[in-house]
Parts: C-alpha cells; sequence; structure tokens
C-alpha cells in the first residue's frame, strides 16, 4: 500500500520540483522589476543620510540580480538552442545562486535602511 503511494506520488514530485526550478526565481526577477521605481522614489538626498548606505546595497542588489538573471536567461535559451544540458544547468545555478544572494543582500539593506542592526 506504502509502495503503490510513493511510487504515485513521485511524478508529482518531480513536476513540482521541476516547476519551482524556473518558478522561484522567475517570481524573485518579476518583483525585482517591479521593486525598481519604488526603490528609486526613495533616492537618499545626501550621501550622508542614515539611509544611504542601505539603500545603495539595496539597489546594487536590484539590479544586479536582474543582470545575472538575464544571463541565466539567455543560457537556458542557448542550451535549447544548441541542446546542451550543461548550459541549462549553469543557468539553473546562476539564477538560483544570484536569488539567493539578493535575498540576502536585501534583507541586510532593508535592516540597514530601518536601522533594526
Amino acid at each position: 500500500m506504502i509502495q503503490r503511494l510513493t511510487a504515485s506520488l513521485t511524478p508529482l514530485v518531480a513536476t513540482l520540483a521541476r516547476t519551482l526550478n524556473w518558478l522561484v526565481p522567475a517570481v524573485g526577477a518579476l518583483a525585482a522589476v517591479l521593486a525598481i521605481v519604488p526603490w528609486g522614489l526613495g533616492i537618499p538626498g545626501h550621501a550622508d543620510a542614515t539611509y544611504a548606505d542601505g539603500w545603495w546595497r539595496g539597489a546594487l542588489a536590484i539590479l544586479g540580480y536582474l543582470t545575472v538573471y538575464g544571463l541565466a536567461c539567455i543560457l537556458w535559451l542557448a542550451a535549447r538552442i544548441v541542446r546542451l544540458p550543461v548550459l541549462a544547468t549553469l543557468g539553473h545555478v546562476l539564477a538560483w545562486g544570484a536569488f539567493c544572494v539578493a535575498a540576502a543582500t536585501l534583507y541586510i539593506a532593508l535592516r540597514m535602511i530601518f536601522e533594526l542592526a
């Protein structure tokens, strides 16, 4: 009974893993695109502003993530055209790595902005 249940769940889990593999970085890129305008509206007036360091780190995280995600999309496209799975894997690793680094950097930036550190 358990083996049949496990066997029937395996394709579902594999499909969910494949979907999340591209969906999470894509949603992160969408959030970064949507965050550009509100983040840009908070440009510090002086370099001495208390939140200036956090703002710059956040701006670099957003723009850096979008740049690396764009590179990952180019790698995925090249992998489909050339049929090299190594390029697709490299694109996924690059997208996930950029997502994790950008999320951590934005967390630190927001803590610096709101002086929670």
